[in-house]
Formats: C-alpha cells, structure tokens, sequence
C-alpha cells in the first residue's frame, strides 16, 4: 500500500513535467515541422563538419564536440541523430525547470501560471528554430543557459559562471549580443534581491570577472578569427575530405564572402585588432544585410512585419509589467535591473533591423523573446508581489479573445526555408 502511494505521489509531483515535456515534443512534430523528420541541411551541417583541426575560432567548439564524441562515424545521419538526441534532452531539462516553477506558484496562480508557461512552449520565436533549423550552432546555448539557471541559484556552482560565458562566445561571438545579456542582467538582479551583503558582493565579484572574461575573450575570438584559421583552400579541401562540398555558409562566417564575392575589403581583414577594425567589419555586414534586402524586400518585409504583429500584444504585456514594478521600487540597482528587462527587447529588434532584416530576423526575434520572457519567470519565481501583480494584470484565460491570440500565435510562423 504504501509502494503504491508513493508512486502515486511520484507521478502526481511530476504531472507538470510530463505535461510539458510530451507538450513540446507534439508540439514540435505535429505543428512546427507538420509530421516530417527533423533533419540537418547543408546549412546547419556545415557547423558539425569544422572542428580545432581548421584553426582557432568561435563557431568551432560544436563541431568539435561532435567529432570528438563520434570520431570516424561523424556523417550527416549521425549529426541527425545527435541533434535530435540533444534537442530532445533539452526538452526534458527544461521541462524540469518549469515544473520546478509551477510548485513554487500558490495555488491560486497556477491557473494563469500554466497558461503562461504553454504560451512560452508555442509559438514561432522561443523554440521552434531549433526543430526547424535543427543542428543549428545557437542549440548549444540553450544547455549553457540551463547550466546558467543551476548555478545562479546555487552558492557554490554559481562561480563556474564565468565560464559559461566563455563557452558561449565560443559557440558563436554573437553570443555577446544574444545570451550573455541575459546572464549578466540576472546576476544583477538576483544580487538586487538579496539580502545578504556578503551574498552579494560574491555576486558582484562574479559579474565582474564575468565582464573581464567576455571582454578577453571577444577580443580574442573577434578581432583575430581570420588571423588563426586555416587559408580558404585549405578549409575548402578539409571540407571536401569531410563530405562537405557546399561552402556558403562555411565562406560567410569565417572568410567574408557571399555567393563568391568578398564583401569585407583585404586591407580591413588584414588590419590589426582595434576599434576602427571592429567599425569597419560592422559597416560592411550592414551593408551586405542592406543589399540583400533590396534585392528581396518583400521576403525581408513579412518575416519582419509578421512577426512584429505576431509578438507585439505579449510584448506590450511585459512592457506594462516591468513598467508597473519600475515605479513600485526604490532600491536604485532593483530599478536599474528592471529598466534593463524593459529595454532588453527593444534593443535585440534594433540590431535585428539592423543586422538581419534580408534573411535572419525570425532568429533575432526568437531570441530577444526567449530572454524577455526568461527574466520575467525570474523575477516571478523570486517576487510574490510580483507574481500578485502579473497574473491581476492578465486578462482571463478562458476569454475568446485570449483564445483567438494563442491560436494566431501559437500556428502562425514566418520562417525562412535555409
């Protein structure tokens, strides 16, 4: 009898984690990828072909792993294969997380608290590029951000932290755009939360060691890249040996060329690590982004406008709630934290406009997104006033309206075919 309660409680504890997790995969299988097999293009395979035997990078560390791990068995299936594997335990992680989320809330928000949550597993700009698009090089961040989440909330891992940025602009130094934000406004905010001095000058200290390895290390990454790599037709013939004959990708990210044309001059490519070199390699991607669009506004239009109007009511809700506690808090960094979450995503749409308007701004999109509604979680795992003042301002889950949003919201996609 007694077996047999606690394997009830065991599956009734759980109930959350099982409600999310089989969520997301049928979610994933039956409305992002309509039934079919997720499976890598030439794209996406291209990061699993190059590893430290092409030289010393960001964007390299994935294909290592893999090579390492696989050896003289790493082929496109088994690239398939493990991305699927590592999608799918991702999946798992997070919906460990959630559940975790769900306990925390009292009993009279867990109503609007799951609606909330199922609303963050939907949609085209949290997870779904990384089905669509799967093996894509940005996957590895998402177990950096869950091994993020860990050590924030615990007192000895929490110094392991700064390596987790290390290792993100080691996946790509776009990082220091798309995740590292995240992690450093978070530790700011949970040492606005504590109330413990010595808890937080160790957060402190942290945040600062944080921001000399990211500095350190986009110096490195950024500034040197085509300094520390193999010359083009070595990696071309490094490719050919690995399978991989489609070099676009491969020539965008790491030599500056598209479709055969250079679109970063010599003599800026060749200059020495400074400011202006970062200026000039800043110019030049805009430019390109710029020329591509115009060669096909209308696909850069809808992707963007689409998926604007798509996000724009959730987002004005976050707006309005980090709006409302601003004007509730009188501890000065508590504020500072808090008109950072509200500037957040404004800021990751700029650079998207900026940066990706032609062909990439569902990925910006995703991940301004992601990490507006990760700090909101936060502060709600962390706040109960907060958790009071969130789910007063949300309308009722059952209204039509409401309804009519989740739908629009949760099938309506603006993807690029890659």
């Amino acid at each position: 009898m007694n077996k047999a309660l606690k394997k009830e409680r065991g599956w009734k504890q759980h109930r959350y984690f099982l409600l999310f997790f089989g969520y997301l995969l049928i979610y994933h299988i039956v409305i992002v990828n309509h039934l079919q097999l997720w499976k890598l293009n030439t794209v996406t395979y291209s990061g699993f072909c190059v590893d430290y035997s092409f030289g010393f990078a960001s964007k390299l560390l994935p294909g290592a792993v893999f090579h390492l791990l696989f050896g003289k068995n790493a082929t496109q299936t088994t690239a398939t294969i493990y991305s699927t594997v590592l999608i799918v335990l991702f999946f798992a992680g997070l919906s460990l997380w959630l559940e975790k989320f769900m306990l925390r809330m009292p009993e009279k928000h867990r109503k609007k608290a799951l609606f909330l949550l199922l609303f963050f597993l939907s949609g085209a700009y949290t997870f779904a590029i990384y089905t669509k698009w799967v093996g894509m090089n940005d996957t590895a961040w998402l177990f950096i951000a869950l091994l993020y989440f860990v050590c924030l909330e615990n007192k000895y891992l929490r110094f392991f932290i700064p390596l987790l940025f290390v290792l993100s602009l080691f996946i790509h130094f776009s990082a220091l755009v798309f995740v590292l934000p995240m992690f450093s406004l978070l530790l700011l905010y949970r040492a606005s939360v504590m109330e413990s001095k010595a808890e937080k000058r160790a957060t402190f200290i942290i945040f600062g060691v944080c921001m000399l390895c990211t500095a350190a290390t986009f110096a490195l990454l950024m500034l040197n890249e085509s300094h520390m790599i193999l010359p083009m037709e070595e990696f071309h013939q490094k490719l050919d040996e690995r399978g991989m004959y489609d070099y676009t990708y491969i020539d965008y990210s790491f030599f500056h060329i598209w479709h055969g044309k250079q679109f970063v001059p010599d003599e800026v490519i060749a200059m020495q690590p400074s400011l202006m070199k970062f200026a000039k390699l800043f110019y030049y991607q805009v430019k390109l982004v710029y020329d591509l669009f115009f060669e096909s506004p209308v696909n850069g239009a809808v992707m963007t406008v689409g998926g604007t109007l798509i996000l724009l009511p959730a987002v004005v809700f976050f707006e309005r709630f980090h709006l409302r506690r601003l004007r509730g808090q009188q501890n000065a960094l508590e504020r500072f934290c808090t008109f950072l979450m509200m500037v957040q995503f404004p800021f990751i749409y700029i650079l998207g406009i900026v940066f990706a308007i032609s062909v990439d701004m569902t990925r910006y999109l995703s991940h301004g997104f992601v990490v507006m509604f990760a700090c909101v979680l936060c502060v709600l795992y962390h706040e109960e006033k907060a958790q009071d003042a969130l789910f007063e301002q949300a309308a009722d889950c059952n209204s039509l309206a409401m309804k009519i949003y989740f739908l629009a919201y949760a099938t309506v996609t603006f993807m690029p075919s890659i």
